[in-house]
This record gives C-alpha cells, sequence and structure tokens, in this order.
C-alpha cells in the first residue's frame, strides 16, 4: 500500500495600514505640497503581492512629474485619469511586518477653491483584491 504524506499551508490575507500626512497645513495658488503615505503591512507571516496606492487629489491639485519616492527612492510616476486628481502608484511587494514611505509633490493651481482642501489614500494587496 501507498502511502500519502500531506503538507499543509496557511493561506493567509495580508492587512494593510495607511495613514497620509501632509508636511504643510497651508498653501497659496501656485505653492507646492509635499505628501507622505505611510503603508504598514501589518501581518506576522506574509508579505503583501503587488500592492498598489491610489490617491485621489483635492480639486485643482496636480502630480509634479518626477517626485515620487519609496523610501527615499526615485520610483516611476503614477498612473494618472484624464481628470488629472486620480493617481495610482505601483510600489510592489511590502515584506510581512513592515512599513513603506511614499513620498511626492503635488502643485496647487489656479483651479482650487479656497478653503479645507482634503483627500485620502488607500491601498491594496493585489493578490488578495
Amino acid at each position: 500500500m501507498k502511502q500519502r504524506k500531506w503538507q499543509f499551508v496557511r493561506i493567509v490575507a495580508t492587512e494593510l495600514v495607511v495613514s497620509k500626512t501632509s508636511l504643510s497645513n497651508d498653501a497659496a495658488i501656485g505653492d507646492f505640497v509635499r505628501y507622505q503615505v505611510a503603508v504598514e503591512n501589518t501581518e506576522a507571516l506574509a508579505s503583501s503581492i503587488g500592492v498598489v496606492v491610489t490617491d485621489v487629489l483635492p480639486i485643482g491639485f496636480r502630480y509634479q512629474s518626477g517626485s515620487a519616492r519609496l523610501n527615499g527612492v526615485l520610483v516611476a510616476d503614477p498612473v494618472i485619469t484624464a481628470d488629472g486628481r486620480t493617481l495610482e502608484f505601483a510600489i510592489g511587494d511590502i515584506a510581512a511586518g513592515t512599513i513603506v514611505n511614499l513620498t511626492y509633490v503635488t502643485e496647487v493651481t489656479s483651479g482650487t477653491p479656497l478653503g479645507n482642501a482634503i483627500n485620502s489614500a488607500s491601498a491594496i494587496d493585489t493578490l488578495w483584491s
């Protein structure tokens, strides 16, 4: 009789925690605003695969080409929607228990309304989405 050996593999979905900060509290038309997006993979065992960060900029803000850095290293510009507001950064894999920092610069253009300019960023693990 042939014996079978079974191997069990634990499949886990990773958990990403995103925090976004602006390095400026106030800006005027023509100013540049630098953002930092921290993405943490809180899973202790599994890497997040093919992580994509999406940011919808406030009306009138425009991404500055060549400004994206991941942990201080220049990365490719994001995919930008036709209206110029939605940015998609392909930042790659994030090891278990690791935080990566994405920074980039936007310009406040003449189309920006006065008042609070609020936006947010999100991240997905493309393996589990």
